[in-house]
Order: C-alpha cells, then sequence, then structure tokens
C-alpha cells in the first residue's frame, strides 16, 4: 500500500498486511526497496520486532520483542551482514545469551 515509481516500483510510506487484514509491518519503500525504519506486528496487531532496512536489507538494529512486550533479541546488521554484539532475553528480560559476529558468522559466544 503505497505510491509507484514511474516503472512500477513501490516507493513512500507502505504497509503490509495479514491475510486477515490485519497490519504485518509497516516502513518505507524507496524505489521498490524497504528502507528506513520498518515495524513488524503480530495477527493480533501487537509489535513484535523493528528493524532498520537500506536497500532492501538490514543495516542497523534489528529487535524482536516477546509476547508480553519485552526485548527478545537485539541485533546489529550493516549491509546484510550480522555484524557486532547479539543478545537474547528470556521473557522476565534476563539476558541469557550473547554473541559477537564478524562478516556475519559468529566468532564468541557466552
Amino acid at each position: 500500500m503505497c505510491v509507484r515509481t514511474s516503472d512500477g516500483q513501490p516507493h513512500g510510506p507502505a504497509m503490509w498486511f495479514y491475510p486477515n487484514g490485519a497490519k504485518q509491518a509497516e516502513g518505507q519503500s524507496e524505489n521498490g526497496f524497504r528502507s528506513g525504519k520498518w515495524t513488524f506486528f503480530d495477527e493480533k496487531g501487537n509489535v513484535n520486532g523493528t528493524a532498520q532496512l537500506q536497500g532492501g536489507n538490514f543495516h542497523g538494529d534489528v529487535v524482536e520483542l516477546h509476547a508480553n512486550g519485552k526485548t527478545k533479541k537485539v541485533e546489529h546488521y550493516v549491509h546484510g551482514s550480522r555484524e557486532g554484539t547479539v543478545q537474547e532475553f528470556a521473557a522476565d528480560g534476563k539476558l541469557v545469551k550473547q554473541s559477537e559476529w564478524r562478516n556475519n558468522r559468529e566468532v564468541a559466544s557466552k
């Protein structure tokens, strides 16, 4: 649900929907690619994550949320490759795993 460029590519504010009509995601499209901050929803309309995108690839922080709204996972991407620290949390907010990534490969975890 956004405008299209002269060659038919989505451009501008965009929304995606589940088959039941509930919003699945909202963000921006730029010349056919998802770009900027995107917010994702479950079928009940609850936010279940956010992501920064550039040219259709993750670029920046990607955050997944538990059903209770607390952070489940935080990852960082550079041009589509996971880079840096990834943290995973239990539903109560307790850190359960932390790992380091370089060039989209896990190099250490604890």
